[in-house]
């Protein structure tokens, strides 16, 4: 019997979903550029989608390591930010070769600088709902009969997004990103957050501490 730290203890496959979804997303941005085929570009379309889903499980099986607060999502948030805000300056500086402030300010609140920011817009949003959507996947857990609290939960979320599609407009960007939590993305990050409840992904992702292994 040994006892192994298996505090950072990470699901591989989880990082190679990403991996695979990483080059979809390339692989969709090459379009026009290495090939013109729009078989080979529609096959990967479900780089996008593959991602939220993956965002899902990654912040219920992160949240039994470290609490999910706003304070810790909006930092979060900022990080990740200041990255978006150092590469729409890089590509402005690209593009222009030179550097103006205020189309540099339109482009940072527009994320208009390219295309592929879309995915942010909706993505921020995502994260900072993150945390009641945790404590609410907790208090259906808790419940007697949480499988119907959990169906009960999608359906609304459905209902929300067919909302949110019809009323809501954010910005003039490509695909979810001009609808508040992206329209359906809410749905699927939602279904992340269930999928990491599977047995497979507790025996994987064990708490913080030392566990044995025979």
């Amino acid at each position: 019997m040994k006892n192994v730290d298996l505090t950072d203890n990470r699901i591989k496959w989880i990082d190679c979903a990403k991996a695979v979804a990483i080059i979809a997303v390339v692989l969709d941005h090459c379009n026009g550029l290495l090939y013109t085929n729009a078989l080979i570009a529609q096959s990967s379309y479900f780089s996008v989608s593959l991602f939220v889903l993956l965002s899902g499980m990654s912040a219920n099986l992160s949240s039994s390591n470290r609490k999910k607060t706003y304070a810790y999502q909006l930092k979060k948030v900022g990080l990740l930010y200041a990255q978006y805000a150092l590469a729409t300056f890089i590509l402005l500086i690209f593009y222009t070769h030179m550097f103006d402030l205020k189309t540099y300010i339109l482009h940072l609140l527009n994320f208009s600088i390219q295309g592929p920011y879309y995915f942010l817009v909706f993505f921020f949003q995502l994260m900072l709902i993150s945390p009641i959507l945790l404590s609410w996947h907790k208090i259906c857990n808790s419940q007697k009969w949480n499988g119907i609290w959990h169906i009960a939960t999608i359906l609304f979320l459905c209902f929300c997004s067919s909302l949110f599609i019809r009323f809501t407009y954010i910005l003039p960007v490509h695909g979810g990103g001009k609808y508040l939590f992206g329209g359906t993305y809410i749905i699927l990050y939602y279904l992340g957050i269930l999928f990491a409840d599977a047995r497979i992904f507790k025996t994987l992702y064990p708490p913080p501490g030392t566990v044995s292994l025979f």
